[in-house]
């Protein structure tokens, strides 16, 4: 019997990882291209309404850094949501894998403040983000135009 983190991980593997592998958006079978910048944008915007039930008014814009997390953030007082399609995590998850996951720990840590990051709570919500954009309602987001 493993250790509640070898558990964790396996589950995270089953709902999520594995989705991704066979998408081929992670690992060695990394072969789908980035989505362009107006993808990535409209993606977000799109993620963001359907998970946070309202739409995100301030801006989104490009990271300018190449290992910058996609998250929101506050410039002179306006919301900001920065996007990063380029970011290469350790286990080769760029793109949409990539920014889901992002997203899936922002929106948690708005709906669930006082609970800890990669919780059972925070699994379902990214299994969920994970289906929608692998879904083909966001097709236009995630496929080349």
């Amino acid at each position: 019997m493993g250790t509640r983190r070898e558990n964790d991980l396996a589950e995270w593997d089953r709902l999520v990882n594995n989705k991704w592998y066979a998408a081929g958006h992670m690992g060695d079978n990394n072969c789908m291209p980035l989505p362009t910048d107006k993808q990535a944008a409209a993606g977000i915007k799109r993620i963001h309404k359907k998970f946070m039930g309202y739409a995100f008014r301030g801006k989104v814009v490009k990271a300018k850094r190449r290992n910058q997390y996609t998250w929101q953030r506050y410039e002179k007082g306006q919301a900001v949501f920065v996007f990063n399609q380029n970011r290469k995590t350790p286990r080769n998850m760029t793109g949409w894998a990539d920014m889901a996951h992002c997203m899936a720990h922002y929106v948690h840590s708005r709906k669930r403040p006082n609970e800890r990051p990669h919780s059972q709570a925070e699994l379902a919500l990214e299994t969920e983000i994970t289906n929608f954009v692998l879904s083909p309602a966001f097709d236009k987001y995630r496929l080349p135009q």
